[in-house]
């Protein structure tokens, strides 16, 4: 796969990462983007990792934005890596993510709770509305 290449995988309902998935790795590039478009819910039960410029983007509840939609978290060790850029998390009803970062976008639709954890270091929050 091209360098600055983008993988979507868009599901009608959920998206359930099971195994650790590397872009770099499995795409043989690490400028790849990866976008995941949940109708509902993203379970993260493993470790996603983008390494050189390309950028990891979650949204869950895109299909019809009811408020539904989740991104959770099967354990506070299953990390979400970014080398650089922003990763983006956007949900109806909640997210709960370990992120590792230069930055992260946070939107959260409706209602539920938004939990980050920084695996080691400090959380700083810039503007939160």
């Amino acid at each position: 796969m091209a360098a600055g290449a983008t993988i979507t995988l868009q599901a009608t309902n959920n998206i359930n990462l099971l195994n650790d998935f590397v872009l770099a790795t499995s795409t043989g590039s690490a400028n790849v983007s990866l976008v995941l478009d949940a109708g509902n819910d993203i379970a993260i039960n493993a470790d996603l990792t983008a390494d050189g410029t390309g950028t990891i983007t979650l949204n869950a509840d895109v299909n019809t934005a009811d408020g539904t939609g989740a991104i959770t978290q099967g354990a506070t060790t299953n990390v979400i890596t970014q080398a650089n850029g922003t990763v983006t998390l956007k949900a109806g009803s909640g997210i709960a993510a370990t992120v590792v970062a230069p930055v992260v976008a946070v939107n959260n639709t409706t209602s539920g709770a938004v939990t980050l954890l920084a695996p080691t270091g400090n959380l700083d929050l810039g503007t939160v509305t």
